[in-house]
């Protein structure tokens, strides 16, 4: 479901969209805008959502740099 989240994202860039790639867990997504503006899309549950933003301050190599960041977190789902 997260990957599906992420290329929703991506979707909403296709027009200025030049390169994307695959990425992993939480960057699952990163992509290449036609003013060479590199993003990066991170899906993660709400539970994890203190370690990623500590992650982003503290330029951890678990996510790669990027000009921007798109955040996205998952709510709970109940069947």
């Amino acid at each position: 479901m997260k990957m599906i989240y992420a290329l929703d994202v991506l979707c909403r860039y296709k027009k200025r969209l030049k390169h994307y790639h695959k990425g992993y867990d939480p960057t699952y997504i990163t992509f290449l805008t036609q003013n060479n503006m590199l993003y990066d899309i991170i899906v993660t549950d709400k539970t994890d959502k203190l370690g990623v933003l500590k992650s982003l301050r503290i330029e951890s190599s678990i996510i790669p740099e990027a000009d921007k960041f798109i955040l996205l977190f998952q709510d709970e789902v109940y069947f």
